[in-house]
């Protein structure tokens, strides 16, 4: 009895829950960075030694060359089984990262108690970069061009892939320990990272960098598609020059912490007993020294889809044709073709052109489930641009709702839709049409086309003789 009233309920009531769905997701997803962050931690289970006690030679670090006669150094440990390893990538275009994989050689072959040898691959933009057999535990890259007291952590790769959480854990703890500035959110150099930011901000801004990071494209960025996390450190060019080095007995004390630095890692990661498997792959950032976990963001991507689904429901009780809409993904490659050819006066005259003949159709409930398809597709191939490509299809897609066929409803949706679009073609420089990547594949097909079919529903509410019985 009480599961058929339920069933009945929704049945009668579940196109109408779009709104308040909706608006529950976005509620959620403002709060989030707020009230359910978590503090980065490093899980004792996983790193076999945190903390661990060193001193850097200063007649090392200031005799290191800024340069190698190999291509590659593995340093041996007498505890390794010969098949682990921490693999560390020196780009060869900065001599400060030259320095730092010299002065790391150099204390390392002294290191004893390590269960892992560590292998040194001294490469650069333009060559393939190698990764050696065996059980890789870790892979870090020195990137780093400044010795400046700044350093930033390059968490994505390939598709927004990030590490283990426990990898960039220690980088900022021990960052944090030698007195190092970590920025999160410097992979793509559209913003300077500010510490002002609220968590909010910090929130969205790193959405972003991993939406963009396959825009800038990197050699190392392949390499966690095999299943190995890597995280790159480097200097950020809009920090590079924005304090000064200290000098310590004639050595530059920026390149003092970041030896420290990255010598507590290599220690850290080769003393594990065990395989990254106790932190989270999860995690979305709202601070250097916090995150979200992505299983319960996940609830901001089913209240969208929710959204969505509701929608489409309420045009089948309305006896709305499924089928129509099909066509629509013709749209966007067609009109960036004519941007490219004819600019923003030809892509004016094809979206008018498109939303006419879109006006004609009542239906579009095929698009509508193109569009959650694609959703439930882009939630595990790249989380990121699910979150802020979800809540724009859903904000897109509500106008389209019954509810919203009036003259304000349709104004709001309009500006709302193509506010949302300019935002990720104009201020993030997605094109019109590009399947280069995931996130520029989901734009391209979803976004341009969800605003054609809401702006035709606005002409088609203007141009309907009998407003009153109009059809939906």
């Amino acid at each position: 009895m009480i599961r058929r009233k339920a069933f009945n309920l929704v049945k009668d009531y579940g196109g109408m829950l779009s709104p308040f769905l909706l608006v529950a997701g976005i509620l959620i997803m403002v709060l989030l960075p707020t009230l359910a962050s978590q503090r980065v931690t490093i899980h004792e289970n996983a790193i076999g030694d945190v903390n661990p006690e060193f001193f850097i030679s200063k007649r090392i670090a200031s005799t290191a060359l800024s340069e190698a006669p190999w291509s590659q150094r593995l340093v041996r440990s007498g505890r390794s089984p010969g098949t682990d390893r921490v693999v560390v990538y020196v780009n060869t275009a900065y001599s400060v990262s030259m320095r730092l994989s010299n002065i790391l050689i150099e204390h390392l072959v002294f290191q004893k108690d390590l269960s892992c040898d560590v292998q040194f691959y001294f490469v650069n933009d333009s060559m393939k970069w190698p990764i050696p057999e065996g059980y890789i535990r870790a892979a870090l890259v020195l990137n780093i061009s400044s010795s400046h007291h700044k350093v930033c952590i390059d968490l994505y790769s390939k598709h927004g892939i990030r590490p283990n959480q426990d990898l960039p854990s220690i980088a900022i703890l021990y960052s944090g320990a030698e007195s190092l500035e970590v920025s999160l959110m410097c992979q793509s150099g559209r913003s300077l990272e500010s510490s002002h930011h609220s968590p909010l901000m910090y929130f969205m801004k790193s959405l972003e960098e991993s939406m963009l990071v396959d825009n800038h494209p990197q050699p190392w960025h392949p390499i966690s598609t095999r299943g190995i996390s890597i995280i790159a450190l480097s200097s950020n060019p809009l920090q590079a020059s924005s304090d000064a080095d200290d000098v310590v007995e004639g050595i530059s004390a920026g390149l003092l912490h970041h030896s420290s630095m990255l010598l507590r890692m290599i220690q850290s990661l080769g003393r594990m007993e065990e395989r990254f498997n106790h932190a989270s792959w999860g995690y979305l950032p709202v601070s250097p020294t916090h995150f979200v976990s992505f299983d319960l963001a996940q609830l901001v991507l089913f209240l969208f889809i929710g959204s969505m689904v509701s929608t489409g429901y309420r045009l089948h009780q309305l006896h709305r044709p499924f089928g129509e809409g099909i066509s629509t993904p013709a749209m966007a490659p067609i009109a960036g073709l004519v941007y490219n050819a004819a600019g923003l006066p030809g892509v004016t005259l094809i979206t008018l052109f498109f939303a006419e003949r879109a006006g004609w159709k009542s239906g579009m409930g095929g698009w509508i489930a193109m569009n959650i398809i694609g959703l439930v597709l882009i939630l595990g191939l790249q989380p990121s641009t699910g979150f802020l490509g979800g809540a724009a299809v859903a904000l897109q897609l509500f106008f389209l709702h019954p509810l919203c066929f009036n003259l304000l409803g349709l104004v709001i949706g309009v500006g709302v839709s193509w506010g949302v679009f300019f935002y990720f073609t104009w201020y993030l420089g997605f094109p019109i049409w590009c399947t280069n990547s995931i996130s520029s594949t989901f734009v391209s097909v979803f976004l341009y086309p969800n605003c054609v079919w809401v702006l035709s529903r606005l002409l088609r509410y203007l141009s309907s003789k009998d407003i009153n019985n109009i059809v939906y």
